[in-house]
């Protein structure tokens, strides 16, 4: 983190978000860092899963793309 460190991952998981409006979301996949003080949640995985990122007023909104 910031000085090319590699971290052992201890676990992946599903965590369960609670949205601004009081929805609950599951997102998958989540990986487990003992060593962090804080939880962290990569822009990348949610790119990676085929989410657009928009940020605006220091919020940050992941939305799945819905295909038809």
């Amino acid at each position: 983190m910031g000085n090319n460190y590699a971290l052992e991952i201890d676990g992946v998981d599903t965590i369960k978000l609670k949205m601004y409006d009081g929805i609950v979301r599951e997102t998958q996949g989540v990986r487990h860092v003992k060593v962090f003080k804080k939880n962290l949640l990569s822009v990348g995985q949610f790119d990676d899963l085929g989410c657009k990122i928009h940020t605006e007023s220091g919020i940050l909104k992941a939305e799945k793309a819905i295909l038809w």
